[in-house]
């Protein structure tokens, strides 16, 4: 970038090269291919906060225009070349904050705008909106949300039923329980359908007739410890609808961080089957939640239960044994998912995780068993990452600060080292051994860097041992005066290995870990301590 830009939003295109960043006073399009070019294009005056793809054709750009929010609509040509196809544009009241600072949430789903935006400078009338497009406008009661934060929202296709497709919406709000003990911060996923077209004039007119919200449960019951602060989501979709899985990244009062995972079908159930809170009657027909083509002909009895009672009582629960996936006091802010078959045929899930300090770790999931692979420094200086994009068609993750942008390859299999050992205890399912590489699993030809190209550094290396038919070891003499003192130090290259140093092959001496050396002190040394110290890791039987 040519300066900082403090809030940025993404816009990517599964298998494109090119990636859209809105910044401050501009939009820019970035294309990774090599030895392209690409100009900046400049247009209003504000911090753009809503990217978002009409179609094949055109952009959808809203920004704060000095505090007045507006939207245009750009064309795309297939060279990524843009043009204004209304310089006047739209109102964008609802649709963009009025400060960078004002988070906000926008989806398109068939042509239609989804947001979660304040209609008002002073971050009021949070509500969830269909905003724009072919549908009608509907949005949420304002006392439906109590000081909503919103996180994330996704769109559920059901290919053999789209009538019943649904809008996944994932937020924290304030608790209405005033005890000082209690998390001030309840974490929820809330439903609409997508052919809601809000109540009759009577009731609920232009008001979604479909909203359910229920609380997310992400917790370790037996050591009283409670993650209610959900910070990031990511919805992994599946062609069976059923199969969608989505990753919350949650925090607790003390600071850990945990990773919940939810299954779609047990959401919709929950929403399907629950009781209502407060509302003890039996339920009228159609049940409220229920998808209806015609919902502006429901009965007003029907839709004002729907009014007075949005919350269920059920809470969802996370698939496995009920408890996070991992959990620990790494300052993770930010979550993508991708999905990928390994040599040995199992689709395994790969978790990308960006921390509070400026790291990316690659985490595999193994049968619901977490195997942090890899850490990853995406850039040139040290920078807070603003945004993670991942494209699960080419294996490519953008990486945003307020400084640049970089492209990651989740196949680059070099980072894992050059022998057989390293690569098959990397554990990664995008790489194997072929032809004395360690390389793609897709790839027919190696993968390698482009030596041209800055690579993203790391400091974690999973796997990397010494085995003495694959290495050689290398020995160094060291004069050390008697009674004087001597640090043996080991550098450690995989945080999963048991490291010691042996002396004369014959005993055993624990060593210190100290970030990425394995020290062990010698101290006022005696003529029994001289003779042969060697350095050994042992990795799963190796």
């Amino acid at each position: 970038f040519d300066k900082d830009q403090r809030h940025i939003v993404v816009q990517h295109d599964e298998g494109n090269d090119s990636i859209c960043i809105g910044g401050v006073n501009k939009v820019y399009i970035l294309n990774f291919t090599p030895n392209l070019q690409m100009n900046v294009q400049e247009d209003c005056q504000n911090y753009i906060r809503v990217l978002q793809k009409f179609n094949n054709s055109s952009i959808f750009v809203c920004g704060t225009n000095a505090v007045k929010p507006q939207c245009w609509s750009w064309s795309l040509s297939a060279h990524n070349e843009t043009k204004v196809v209304d310089p006047q544009g739209i109102c964008g009241r609802g649709i963009s904050p009025y400060y960078p600072t004002q988070v906000s949430l926008s989806l398109i789903v068939e042509e239609d705008l989804y947001s979660a935006a304040p209609l008002t400078r002073e971050n009021k009338n949070l509500q969830f909106r269909r905003i724009y497009g072919k549908r009608k406008q509907v949005w949420t009661d304002e006392n439906w949300m109590k000081s909503p934060k919103f996180i994330g929202v996704s769109h559920i296709k059901r290919a053999d039923d789209p009538d019943n497709e649904k809008i996944y919406l994932f937020f924290m709000e304030r608790s209405l329980d005033e005890d000082p003990n209690v998390d001030p911060w309840i974490s929820r996923v809330a439903q609409v359908c997508k052919v809601d077209e809000g109540g009759p004039k009577v009731i609920l007119n232009s008001r979604w007739t479909t909203f359910l919200k229920a609380k997310l449960r992400c917790s370790i019951p037996s050591e009283a410890i409670y993650f209610n602060r959900l910070q990031d989501v990511f919805v992994l979709h599946s062609e069976n609808w059923r199969e969608s899985r989505v990753y919350g990244l949650f925090t607790s009062t003390w600071n850990f961080t945990a990773v919940c995972v939810y299954s779609v079908e047990e959401i919709d159930r929950v929403f399907r089957e629950s009781t209502l809170k407060g509302y003890s009657s039996t339920l009228p027909n159609p049940r409220p939640g229920t998808c209806h083509v015609k919902s502006q002909q429901l009965f007003p009895a029907m839709l004002q239960v729907v009014k007075d009672h949005q919350e269920v009582d059920q809470w969802v629960q996370p698939i496995g044994d009920r408890t996070p996936l991992f959990f620990g006091r790494t300052p993770y802010q930010k979550i993508t998912v991708d999905q990928v078959r390994g040599a040995d045929g199992v689709l395994r899930k790969v978790l990308l995780l960006a921390t509070g300090d400026r790291k990316i770790h690659k985490v595999v999931e193994d049968k619901h068993t977490p195997f942090n692979m890899l850490e990853i420094h995406p850039f040139k200086t040290s920078a807070a990452i603003q945004s993670m994009t991942l494209d699960s068609t080419t294996k490519k993750l953008y990486v945003g600060s307020a400084h640049e942008v970089v492209e990651i390859s989740l196949e680059n299999c070099d980072w894992h080292g050059n022998t057989k050992l390293d690569c098959q205890l990397s554990r990664d399912p995008y790489c194997t051994w072929r032809n004395g590489h360690c390389t793609s699993v897709r790839g027919n030809k190696l993968l390698t860097a482009d030596k041209n190209s800055r690579e993203p550094s790391k400091d974690l290396r999973i796997g990397k041992v010494m085995n003495p038919n694959e290495n050689k070891s290398v020995l160094f003499y060291i004069s050390v005066e008697r009674e004087n003192m001597f640090f043996l130090s080991c550098p450690v290259n995989s945080q999963h290995a048991h490291y010691w140093w042996l002396h004369n092959n014959t005993t055993k001496l624990e060593c210190v870990r100290d970030k990425d050396r394995c020290i062990y002190l010698l101290q006022n040394v005696t003529p029994q301590q001289y003779g042969t110290y060697t350095c050994i890791s042992e990795e799963e039987g190796y």
